[in-house]
């Protein structure tokens, strides 16, 4: 009854008003989304509960108390917390939104309505409150300079974020190979930064790959630099040329690809893609402004370029958000079939696909990536089939057809050795095998593929790198443990990315292992940040419990470990945790066969086998 009675209230709430309106903004109740011109604006979580918080009591004056109660219930937060959601805000709707009482709290400022508004409140024309109305009102010469000065105050700050320097310096990563017909991306580049009203600045030649450089921008990055670097690659076609172009500078990253029917249209291409960056506010002198809200503000400057929609789409997977960032694929996948897009339309299904796998979708993980194969198939994007071809191989593992995964993989290879394909690539599908083919018992091939990834080390003097899988193959080859280390230590301490991070869990893995092997549980749990708590970290804590003899440690871990890892559509975590939980001796005999069902209905056939969970076992379901 009292459910049925507080299904009505809401009912005739929503009724009153299902929306709120403010400016050009439409916050919807039901899904705690704000709108813009009808596009999704990007919120985080305690940024849309906030926001519902203040525009509920745009009458009033929200205090600090409520807003800690209210958006973070009983999570320990300071109020500086409260300061930077309210800062993040304002970045998106701007300063003059929300108004600071001191010691008092906040309260919205625009006019809010049950229907769209057609006009943005002027700025500085805040609402007048209860609170307000009984203070001592100042006078109106005063009034009028404060309003001056703040007007002031944000268009000088408007200004200066959006309006990039004249003297914004780019310098060129030089590798001198990447040559498409008469012209190398340099030559390219070059011509397109002066183009566009960017200073073009020499550099020596770099000792960082063009791979690496796309991999981890961060290792291009100095102490107190300021200047932007650029670097590329040109993939020639029948039908024309793809540039694949990176550019950064410290706190800052962008990559995207530029299109041209015939190589002499190259600079033009480029220069108008970094012509529209710059209007857009990428180069801006704010070196303060976070990536994320650069982002966000290019994508509502410009809601339907195709670069900045896939962004949007990894923004909100990061967020956690993934039902929106889907929407946003979609879009990008059903509005631009154009051959120009096809390496956007192959990342919205790949990052489609990822979403999916991470929420044990598997079916539809594999529809994606067959999707993204084939928007490639008539393409020479070879990064980007050879994304796919690591992505399959992993899903096959997870979804224990290794058989696929031993197809795919020796296909790749084969392919990949007729084609002039980069080293480093080969080399990579050489660890990937080697490193599956141990998971999986398959001793033959793990020792099979690591030497031939030592081959293609040696051949293509690979050794200079310090991309992440190299500096793990050193880790394996190295005579004991402690020349092992440090080569670990180093895979772990670079920019976690979507490419390297299974290597760098992997390395953390020995180093664990390691430490174990020589009893020493200090450094063990020294590995582990205190504060990690994703599903990885927690299985390797409790891996050291396990073998200190700490039992009911051990069983709490793991279980917060399977129970994260279902939270973060974590599927291979959550096996390894019911697998652990199920083998426990403290486990119920209720417990093992929950545990067992899950394994059941989340692995195949062959990762049973290889785990020695008996046809006897599985019929105790």
């Amino acid at each position: 009854m009292l459910q049925d009675i507080g299904l009505i209230s809401l009912t005739v709430l929503y009724k009153v008003m299902p929306d709120i309106y403010f400016a050009d903004y439409r916050f919807d109740l039901t899904r705690m989304a704000l709108y813009q011109a009808e596009y999704r604006v990007p919120l985080k979580p305690k940024q849309a509960i906030l926001l519902h918080l203040l525009l509920t009591h745009h009458k009033e004056i929200v205090s600090k108390a409520q807003i800690l109660d209210e958006v973070w219930g009983e999570t320990v937060v300071s109020e500086q917390v409260i300061f930077q959601t309210i800062s993040q805000l304002r970045s998106i709707l701007g300063d003059d939104a929300i108004h600071t009482y001191a010691r008092l709290g906040y309260q919205w400022q625009w006019p809010v309505t049950e229907s769209p508004v057609s006009e943005k409140p002027v700025t500085g024309t805040p609402i007048k409150t209860d609170f307000a109305a009984g203070r001592r009102v100042l006078p109106l010469w005063v009034m009028a300079g404060l309003l001056v000065c703040l007007s002031v105050y944000v268009a000088t700050s408007q200004y200066n974020y959006k309006k990039p320097s004249v003297e914004t310096q780019v310098t060129i990563l030089d590798k001198g190979d990447l040559q498409a017909g008469t012209l190398s991306f340099f030559d390219i580049a070059e011509q397109a930064i002066d183009m566009s009203g960017l200073k073009p600045v020499q550099q020596e030649p770099s000792e960082i790959s063009i791979e690496q450089a796309f991999q981890t921008p961060e290792l291009l990055w100095s102490e107190g630099q300021k200047n932007w670097q650029m670097w590329g690659k040109l993939y020639p076609e029948s039908s024309g040329v793809f540039i694949h172009y990176g550019i950064a500078r410290p706190g800052r990253v962008w990559e995207g690809y530029v299109y041209a029917s015939d190589e002499s249209e190259l600079a033009t291409s480029l220069t108008r893609r970094l012509t529209a960056l710059k209007s857009l506010g990428l180069f801006a002198d704010n070196h303060t402004t976070t990536q994320e809200l650069v982002v966000l503000s290019m994508s509502r400057q410009a809601p339907d370029d195709p670069e900045l929609i896939l962004t949007a789409g990894r923004y909100y997977i990061d967020q956690g958000q993934f039902d929106l960032a889907i929407t946003y694929l979609d879009r990008l996948i059903e509005q631009f079939d154009g051959h120009q897009h096809k390496p956007y339309v192959a990342l919205a299904h790949w990052h489609k696909g990822k979403v999916y796998k991470m929420r044990s979708q598997h079916v539809l993980a594999t529809a994606s990536l067959r999707d993204m194969s084939e928007v490639l198939h008539e393409t020479q994007l070879e990064p980007l089939k050879h994304l796919y071809v690591t992505t399959l191989a992993w899903l096959s593992y997870e979804l224990g057809n290794w058989s696929l995964m031993n197809q795919v993989l020796e296909q790749a290879l084969a392919e990949i050795m007729t084609d002039g394909a980069d080293g480093l690539r080969r080399f990579e599908l050489h660890i990937l095998y080697s490193i599956l083919a141990k998971k999986t018992g398959q001793v033959e091939k793990q020792y099979h593929h690591l030497n031939l990834a030592q081959s293609v080390l040696t051949a293509h003097e690979l050794d200079k790198s310090n991309q992440a899988i190299v500096l793990y193959h050193f880790a394996i080859f190295s005579g004991n443990d402690s020349d092992a280390e440090p080569y670990l230590k180093q895979v772990v301490a670079l920019p976690r990315t979507g490419k390297n991070y299974w290597v760098q869990d992997e390395a953390m893995a020995l180093l664990v292992e390691y430490a174990l092997a020589r009893g020493d549980y200090e450094a063990a749990h020294a590995l582990i940040q205190p504060e990690s708590q994703n599903p990885r970290a927690l299985l390797l804590k409790a891996q050291i419990h396990a073998a200190q003899a700490q039992e009911a440690h051990m069983m709490t871990v793991l279980k917060r470990a399977f129970t994260l890892a279902q939270q973060r559509f974590d599927g291979q975590s959550a096996q390894t945790a019911a697998l652990r939980l199920y083998r426990a001796s403290s486990s119920t005999q209720e417990e093992k066969l929950y545990y067992l069902a899950y394994l059941k209905a989340n692995t195949g056939a062959d990762w049973l086998r290889h785990q020695q969970i008996s046809e006897r076992e599985l019929a105790a379901l």
